[in-house]
């Protein structure tokens, strides 16, 4: 049985049992329990004029993304064999060991105890030229002890925690500098633990596949669609992990669409000849999480040995 399944199961005999402890120990484990957590007043969603079927269905994603959340930043970190999932659209349920249960419990805590809240997260981003990418982000982080993390095709990863100062720096060095582009600088307000999209670019449709109809002796084929972004995708999360600390889930996507997108002839049924498009495309994908002071800066910078340097600034801000 998976680890997903051993949780959910235990789950369900904890609420069949005794609901009001809402633990229970791992079978055959010592280290570890399976804990329930009612999370309905952090998911719980009021939208006038909303659908019961659209209500649960925002209730379910805002689950998820909790889940999510919680997988992504607890601490310590989760082992093999240890998870957390979702049960009956109100419980958060981990398998985990006790201080890893005493984390979760005190980010809902925490959450629910702030109230209505918003978190506003600020991301600005940079492509630098290597050449002013090497004057500027090596030698400000040599500074405060960082080292670059190696990434796949020699590429590098840098992540820092910024003061006021270093900030300053940094926008100063990019101001109007030569070989400096300021892509984008979107300001999200999103609500705890859920999830914020940012999409620049063009969506292309392009035919993936066939479905095939058959009504009496006559037989149909229809073009199934499918779409790429031709651009950029910036998803995050936010949410108070510990007093005035808040975290950040960050993930980047690009991709770059050749084109024309490339044809391919196909034969279905008997002597049925269609075309489909398979499209080709450059991708660069980059996931981080943050961990930052209320109002604090980050610079999250990545070099690409294949062109531009990618350079973000995340600020984050509690909204009380």
């Amino acid at each position: 049985m998976s680890t997903t399944a051993t949780v959910l199961a235990m789950a369900l005999a904890i609420s069949s049992t005794h609901l009001g402890a809402q633990k229970m120990a791992a079978p055959g484990d010592s280290t570890r329990v399976v804990q329930m957590h009612d999370v309905q007043k952090l998911i719980r969603v009021e939208t006038p004029g909303q659908t019961p079927s659209a209500e649960r269905a925002d209730r379910e994603e805002r689950m998820q993304r909790l889940v999510a959340f919680a997988k992504t930043f607890v601490k310590p970190p989760l082992a093999a064999e240890e998870d957390i999932s979702s049960l009956s659209g109100r419980y958060l349920v981990a398998l985990a060991r006790p201080e890893q249960q005493a984390w979760i419990a005190g980010l809902l805590e925490r959450n629910i105890e702030q109230g209505a809240h918003q978190i506003l997260l600020e991301i600005q981003q940079f492509r630098v030229s290597a050449k002013v990418f090497a004057e500027i982000v090596p030698p400000l982080l040599k500074e405060q002890g960082v080292e670059p993390q190696a990434e796949a095709a020699g590429a590098y990863r840098y992540q820092a925690l910024l003061d006021d100062a270093a900030v300053a720096r940094i926008l100063r060095a990019t101001k109007n500098t030569k070989g400096v582009e300021l892509l984008r600088a979107p300001s999200l307000l999103l609500n705890p633990m859920t999830n914020a999209t940012v999409e620049t670019g063009t969506k292309i449709s392009y035919i993936k596949d066939y479905a095939v109809q058959t009504i009496g002796d006559k037989i149909s084929y229809y073009p199934i669609h499918a779409t790429l972004l031709d651009g950029v995708r910036i998803d995050a999360s936010c949410g108070l992990i510990a007093k005035d600390l808040l975290g950040v889930s960050f993930e980047y996507l690009e991709r770059k669409v050749e084109q024309p997108i490339p044809e391919f002839e196909t034969t279905i049924g008997v002597n049925n000849k269609v075309k489909v498009q398979l499209p080709a495309s450059t991708l660069l994908h980059l996931e981080q999480r943050l961990e930052l002071p209320d109002g604090g800066t980050a610079l999250l910078a990545i070099t690409n040995p294949k062109g531009p340097q990618l350079m973000f600034l995340v600020r984050v801000a509690l909204l009380k």
